[in-house]
């Protein structure tokens, strides 16, 4: 079993936060095969010397402070083995995407992980391969060994990171992307028949970056009858008056959007609306020239 945590603040997602998964999940016994993934988001508040906060991004986050709201929630996907967790952290986004590392932040994150997935108690069926107490109690021990000091936090990261290094190294490329099939069509797969188009990693990816991995949540959360309306709407959330302006004034983000959205739609449906179809392709063409030309290769002929 893993635990993937990741920290979302109003503006994207990120920063140091990711490492306590691997934290808790250090020398689990074995719990069963009814959950092979916990994703679990904790939604920051904003911090005004929060880093990487676009300029001129006043009334940004207005959708994550809307899923705030919403509270806290769990999700037992059985036929998927993975369960999300959303998460409304006391955390901010200065305390995980900020300068620094500290225990008190890192325990806090722990705790609140800990503490949703033990909201499982009232998702776990009888006939659940799952021994919930024995991960509660694994996962409550971990909580006695958090690091206490700055020096003990660096030591932990360091192992865990190099851990998480080693064993990513030995994964063989469909592995590393780890791709969940039954969110998407089943054609999927032979449609986009290369780990490219599902790396989470790789900003050239559709939805590698930033701006992509947002934008295929956004989609498998609302599933959009409407692509081009839909991809309108994200261009207005980002702070734009239209797909249009966006595309004027910030033409490399406009086709990160389009090209994520193309690409959304043709793994979720297993088709392509030629008006989005259109416009990723046009993206695909003015892409940085220093960018991988294997990687516009595949991503134009994915889309032709």
């Amino acid at each position: 079993m893993r635990i993937e945590v990741m920290a979302r603040s109003p503006y994207g997602g990120g920063g140091w936060l990711g490492d306590v998964g691997d934290f808790l999940t250090e020398g689990l016994p074995p719990v069963g095969e009814a959950v092979e993934r916990i994703e679990a988001d904790l939604l920051l508040t904003g911090h005004p010397q929060a880093p990487d906060r676009p300029e001129g991004s006043a009334g940004w986050g207005s959708g994550h402070e809307e899923e705030r709201q919403r509270g806290p929630a769990l999700t037992f996907r059985r036929k998927a083995n993975r369960v999300d967790v959303r998460i409304v952290s006391e955390l901010s986004d200065y305390d995980a995407l900020g300068p620094d590392e500290t225990p008190e932040v890192f325990a806090t994150a722990a705790r609140e992980v800990v503490t949703a997935i033990a909201g499982l108690d009232r998702r776990v069926k009888r006939g659940d391969d799952l021994d919930l107490p024995r991960l509660l109690a694994h996962l409550n021990a971990r909580l006695e060994q958090l690091p206490g000091t700055p020096e003990e936090l660096t030591a932990t990261m360091t192992e865990l990171r190099d851990r998480a290094q080693a064993r990513w190294a030995a994964m063989a490329p469909w592995e590393v992307v780890d791709v969940d099939w039954s969110l998407y069509a089943p054609e999927a797969r032979a449609l986009l028949d290369d780990p490219f188009y599902w790396d989470p990693a790789d900003d050239e990816a559709p939805h590698g970056n930033d701006t992509g991995a947002d934008l295929l949540a956004t989609y498998l959360d609302q599933r959009p009858i409407d692509i081009l309306d839909f991809v309108e709407r994200e261009a207005v959330e980002s702070g734009f008056a239209s797909l249009a302006e966006l595309a004027e004034e910030d033409e490399y983000e406009h086709g990160f959007l389009v090209v994520a959205a193309a690409f959304a739609e043709l793994k979720v449906t297993g088709g392509l609306t030629p008006g989005i179809r259109d416009l990723a392709l046009r993206a695909v063409e003015r892409r940085d020239p220093d960018l991988s030309a294997a990687s516009t290769q595949l991503l134009r002929s994915a889309l032709r």
